[in-house]
Protein backbone atom coordinates (compact mmCIF):
# COMPACT_ATOMS: atom_id res chain seq x y z
CA UNK A 1 0.00 0.00 0.00
CA UNK A 2 1.60 3.26 -1.26
CA UNK A 3 1.67 6.00 1.32
CA UNK A 4 -0.24 9.40 0.57
CA UNK A 5 1.08 13.02 2.05
CA UNK A 6 -1.91 15.25 1.08
CA UNK A 7 -0.59 19.05 0.44
CA UNK A 8 -3.42 21.83 0.04
CA UNK A 9 -2.68 24.67 -2.77
CA UNK A 10 -4.38 27.60 -1.65
CA UNK A 11 -4.68 31.19 -2.88
CA UNK A 12 -5.84 34.29 -4.30
CA UNK A 13 -7.82 33.38 -7.47
CA UNK A 14 -5.92 33.82 -10.41
CA UNK A 15 -2.55 33.52 -8.83
CA UNK A 16 -1.73 30.17 -10.94
CA UNK A 17 -2.56 27.27 -8.45
CA UNK A 18 -4.82 24.95 -10.53
CA UNK A 19 -1.77 25.70 -13.41
CA UNK A 20 0.93 24.78 -10.70
CA UNK A 21 -0.44 21.78 -9.96
CA UNK A 22 -1.35 20.91 -14.04
CA UNK A 23 2.50 21.64 -14.63
CA UNK A 24 3.71 19.12 -11.83
CA UNK A 25 1.63 16.49 -12.88
CA UNK A 26 2.57 17.09 -16.46
CA UNK A 27 6.16 16.63 -15.55
CA UNK A 28 6.01 14.03 -13.15
CA UNK A 29 4.09 11.81 -15.24
CA UNK A 30 3.49 13.30 -18.75
CA UNK A 31 -0.50 12.75 -18.28
CA UNK A 32 -2.56 15.98 -18.64
CA UNK A 33 -4.95 16.28 -16.24
CA UNK A 34 -7.63 19.21 -15.23
CA UNK A 35 -8.04 19.77 -11.89
CA UNK A 36 -11.27 21.71 -12.76
CA UNK A 37 -13.48 18.98 -13.73
CA UNK A 38 -16.74 20.31 -13.21
CA UNK A 39 -18.31 22.32 -16.63
CA UNK A 40 -19.34 25.61 -14.64
CA UNK A 41 -15.76 25.34 -13.61
CA UNK A 42 -14.24 25.11 -16.80
CA UNK A 43 -17.15 27.15 -18.11
CA UNK A 44 -16.24 30.24 -15.81
CA UNK A 45 -12.58 29.38 -14.69
CA UNK A 46 -13.04 29.13 -11.18
CA UNK A 47 -12.54 26.51 -8.98
CA UNK A 48 -15.35 26.18 -6.91
CA UNK A 49 -14.85 22.50 -5.43
CA UNK A 50 -11.30 21.14 -3.73
CA UNK A 51 -10.29 18.56 -5.98
CA UNK A 52 -7.65 16.08 -4.48
CA UNK A 53 -5.56 14.57 -7.46
CA UNK A 54 -2.81 12.00 -6.80
CA UNK A 55 0.91 11.93 -8.22
CA UNK A 56 2.92 9.33 -7.55
CA UNK A 57 6.65 10.35 -6.52
CA UNK A 58 8.16 6.62 -6.59
CA UNK A 59 6.77 2.94 -6.03
CA UNK A 60 5.92 3.73 -2.62
CA UNK A 61 4.41 7.50 -2.09
CA UNK A 62 1.88 9.75 -3.91
CA UNK A 63 2.00 13.22 -3.25
CA UNK A 64 -2.08 14.06 -3.35
CA UNK A 65 -2.60 17.92 -4.38
CA UNK A 66 -5.51 19.49 -2.91
CA UNK A 67 -6.72 22.57 -4.97
CA UNK A 68 -8.44 24.91 -2.99
CA UNK A 69 -10.46 27.33 -4.64
CA UNK A 70 -9.13 31.25 -4.06
CA UNK A 71 -12.88 32.92 -3.90
CA UNK A 72 -14.07 33.59 0.06
CA UNK A 73 -17.65 32.64 -1.49
CA UNK A 74 -16.42 28.70 -0.92
CA UNK A 75 -14.63 29.18 2.45
CA UNK A 76 -15.77 25.94 3.32
CA UNK A 77 -14.21 24.55 0.47
CA UNK A 78 -10.54 25.92 1.45
CA UNK A 79 -10.87 25.07 5.35
CA UNK A 80 -11.97 20.93 4.47
CA UNK A 81 -8.64 21.16 1.96
CA UNK A 82 -6.35 22.24 4.60
CA UNK A 83 -7.83 19.97 7.24
CA UNK A 84 -7.23 17.39 4.78
CA UNK A 85 -3.71 17.96 4.38
CA UNK A 86 -0.16 17.44 6.03
CA UNK A 87 0.87 21.03 4.50
CA UNK A 88 0.14 23.60 2.74
CA UNK A 89 1.74 25.96 -0.35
Amino acid sequence: MKSKATIAVCGLMDSGKSTLIKSLLRKNTGRVIEPDALCIEQATGRTITGTRIACPVNDHTDLVFCDCPGHLEYLPEIVSGLCASKGYI
